[in-house]
């Protein structure tokens, strides 16, 4: 995908404000991820993008769209932002919001940040999820 998105880039006009980093490694990705304004993907098909924890997990707000699996961890306005599938302009809208009002935006991240730390999305609470999933599924074959 590179040389499409560098095509588009120059011919948004926007070269100064674009970096197409290539491959990452996890330290330097979550580095960049950390100074970030805000994490946008408003993706149509994401059953839980683990991006949008990661986000969140750094104090980043998470921006993602609704009927999507996040919806079940963001409130709205609160602890991340939602907008509706495939409504540009609702993205836009909130997106300058954020931009306008950089206060607001570190409060949502911040909140992200002690939904991300409350939540189930330790190592741990995953293991204790999985066991308990286990254990449910023996029993169900056993008592058959």
């Amino acid at each position: 995908e590179r040389p499409a998105l560098e095509q588009l880039v120059r011919a948004l006009g926007i070269q100064g404000l674009v970096e197409l980093t290539g491959t990452l490694d996890a330290r330097s990705a979550q580095e960049r991820m950390a100074r970030a304004s805000v994490m946008a993907l408003p993706s149509v098909r994401e059953s839980l993008g683990a991006v949008y924890l990661e986000a969140m997990s750094l104090g980043v707000p998470a921006l993602g769209t609704r009927g999507e699996g996040i919806e079940e961890h963001i409130d709205h306005g609160a602890s991340g932002i939602l907008v509706p599938p495939d409504d540009d302009e609702a993205l836009l809208v909130e997106l300058r919001a954020l931009a306008v009002d950089p206060d607001r935006a570190q409060r949502i991240g911040q909140a992200g940040r002690r939904r991300f730390l409350a939540g189930p999305f330790s190592w741990r609470a995953n293991v204790q999820s999985y066991l308990a999933l286990f254990e449910e599924l023996a029993r169900g074959r056993a008592s058959r």
